[in-house]
């Protein structure tokens, strides 16, 4: 199976050296091309025991942006 790495390891790939940079027709995260993918969790709605779990739920589902 291929190594792929986590979006995490990619981004700081050599040190992190710049932050979220936003321009008319993108973000870019460390320098890098990054497409954001957001989803909601209501934290007020969820006992805070199950906030790591829905955490994780969202970002399984393949969001790396979290709106609350």
């Amino acid at each position: 199976m291929e190594n792929i790495p986590t979006l995490y390891k990619y981004y700081t790939e050599g040190g992190i050296y710049a932050g979220l940079e936003t321009l008319p027709d993108t973000f870019l995260l460390n320098k890098k091309n990054i497409t954001l993918f957001s989803g909601a969790i209501h934290y007020f709605r969820v006992h805070p025991k199950y906030w790591r779990d829905r955490l994780r739920k969202l970002r399984a589902a393949g969001f790396n942006t979290v709106e609350t």
